[in-house]
This record gives C-alpha cells, structure tokens and sequence, in this order.
C-alpha cells in the first residue's frame, strides 16, 4: 500500500441509549424507548507512519462476559451512566482483541488518538496503554474535571495514563478554523469540531491520491442526519454542534470526499475502505 490510505472500521461495542437523545435515527432501531448503536474505533493506515488507533471502544472489562453487566460496568462507570449507555462489548470485539486478530499490537502502533473523552470513546484504553502515545484535544483534557463534562466523563477511565494533550493550531481549517496536523505531514488532520464536547474532533484523512475521507462520532450520529440539524441532544452546545453538522454536510458534498464514516451509525458495518 505504498501510496494507499486504508481505513478500518473496528465495531467496539454497542450501547442503548434513550431513544429520544438521538434525532434523526431510523425508528426501526428503536425498541421501548431506546436505540441500539454501535460504538466504533478507527484503524488508519497511511503510507509514512505505522497505524493510527481513532478510539477505544467500551474494552473488555466492562462487559466480560459480551453481555451487559452492570456491575461490571459500575466498576468503571457511575451508576447514572451505567443505566443510561448500558455498554456491552461481545465477545472478539474489544480494542485489543481485534487489533490481535488484524496481526497488531498497541506497541506497534503510532500513536492511538482520542477524539472525546466520553466513555465510549475511551473506557477500553486501557488495553491499548502500551501504545507509543495516547493523544487527545487539549480542550477536552482541560474542561472535563471543571465543567460539567465531568458529570459523563469520569477521569478515572484514563487520567492513570500518560495522554498527552495536542493544541488546535498552525492549520485554519473547518467550522471553527481550528485544526492539528496529527502526524506533521498532511495526511490526518484533527479538525475541532465542538458542540457535543469541547473538544471533539472530526478526522479529514488525506491520500495522495488527491482523495480524503472524514472520520467521526460526535458531529452526526448517522449518515441520515446529514443536511438536517438533527444533533445528538445530550451535547452541551446545540448552536455549535448545528455549525459543526453544516460543515460535516457541506464537506460531504465536495468531489474529493471518499467517504463518511460514522461511529455511531447502526447502518455502518466494519469494513475497510481505501483511498
């Protein structure tokens, strides 16, 4: 793949929310009030660097036995937060038992990427800890502990962990103008996309090709809210979360754009594209 971007969709775990927090998701996924969802992780390939970890999932410790488990999810998550996600991870699909099943190890990775720090997102770090580096959106890192972010966001999932805090800066890109080229060279770049948290970002990753594709979970729940402004209500900020969802939208329109890929997407399979 010398000149080939790959991008595999790894399905991480599901959750089932209130259906109600998440305008715009096809009723037929919708049973007694709550909607069953995917939760993804993302593995980039590009030709320079070794592969780029986007996401955690719930990991394995949350859902051991593939089912859900609440005290086994109450040791990692707070009791509201329990009921409300009702995590479960089955079996072969946590982080690190698919990366083992692709032929990788966190240690060969180049570095694993946290797009938010929702549970989500991050409660199966832990199995990637080995990793080289464990990044994330300063903003993220810096609002969790003070605002109430951290009523969903419980620290103990990662703050044992060196993660490293990048800036938005250098590269004046997306809704907010606020971008971080992630490997230096153009070919992934973090572009803040706020609104659901203060931090969350969405992925414009590059080909040589001339292609990109965008990687997310936070802006657009599914490829159906797309040129709506269906958010995902359980965002702090609707205002910047519809600004965002333009851009998401306009940015899927353009010529060059391979692909949307949706971490949330009941609709979305694990697959792999390449650009």
């Amino acid at each position: 793949m010398k000149n080939t971007v790959r991008i595999r969709i790894l399905r991480c775990g599901t959750m089932t929310p209130p259906a109600a927090a998440y305008p715009g998701v096809p009723k037929r996924y919708v049973r007694r009030g709550r909607v069953e969802l995917p939760v993804s992780a993302f593995l980039i390939e590009t030709p320079n660097h070794k592969p780029v970890l986007v996401d955690t999932g719930w990991g394995r410790a949350i859902s051991p036995a593939g089912v859900y488990d609440h005290a086994a999810a109450r040791a990692k998550l707070p009791p509201h937060l329990c009921a409300y996600w009702q995590p479960v991870t089955p079996p072969g699909w946590s982080v690190r038992e698919q990366l083992e099943s692709l032929g990788f190890s966190p240690a060969g990775l180049e570095t694993v990427l946290l797009t938010s720090l929702e549970p989500d997102h991050v409660a199966g770090v832990d199995e990637v800890r080995d990793a080289p580096r464990i990044e994330l959106p300063e903003q993220e890192k810096y609002w969790t502990p003070r605002t109430v972010y951290a009523l969903r966001q419980p620290r103990s999932l990662w703050e044992h962990l060196p993660v490293k805090p990048f800036y938005y800066r250098g590269v004046p890109d997306g809704p907010f103008r606020r971008t971080w080229d992630l490997l230096g060279d153009g070919s992934i770049l973090c572009i803040s996309t706020p609104g659901y948290t203060e931090g969350a970002c969405v992925l414009r990753v590059n080909s040589p090709s001339g292609k990109f594709a965008l990687v997310q979970s936070s802006v657009a729940v599914c490829r159906d809210v797309l040129g709506t402004e269906n958010v995902p209500l359980a965002g702090f900020n609707h205002e910047f979360q519809k600004r965002s969802l333009a851009w998401l939208t306009e940015m899927s329109r353009e010529k060059d754009c391979a692909a949307v890929l949706f971490g949330h997407d009941p609709e979305e399979t694990p697959r792999t594209i390449e650009l």
